[in-house]
């Protein structure tokens, strides 16, 4: 084999393992584990949108004021339903399964479920 040839195989693989962990470190960026089931009782008083995600955030109060409470991803379809369900005093349960996913880093993997309490 001719220099060339041996320059251009090493050009290849040098290519190829650039690509291979381009790839790879992008798979692990849309990896999404979720190791417990979590459930949340409370009332969701904001949701906000970034760069295509939709987090909302719950207190375990109606009136605790400013605290740091647990936030968690919505699907694009429920964005609606807690927008209504921010600041409206209506008590909520939410489940978030356990799982595994893989979702773009913009979308929601594993998407909760939104119920609500009835006041007795």
């Amino acid at each position: 084999m001719k220099d060339w040839q041996y320059n251009l195989i090493f050009l290849s693989v040098v290519i190829g393992g650039i690509g291979l962990m381009i790839g790879a470190f992008f798979l692990f960026l849309c990896l999404h584990w979720n190791t417990g089931d979590k459930t949340y009782t409370g009332y969701v008083y904001s949701v906000e949108e970034s760069l295509g995600k939709v987090t909302a955030h719950i207190r375990f109060s109606e009136y605790a004021g400013e605290d740091s409470q647990p936030s968690f991803c919505l699907a694009k379809d429920d964005i609606g339903m807690a927008r209504e369900l921010a600041g409206s005093g209506k008590k909520v349960k939410v489940y978030i399964p356990s799982g595994f996913a893989i979702a773009l880093p913009w979308e929601c993997p594993i998407p909760p479920q939104i119920e609500l309490i009835e006041d007795k």
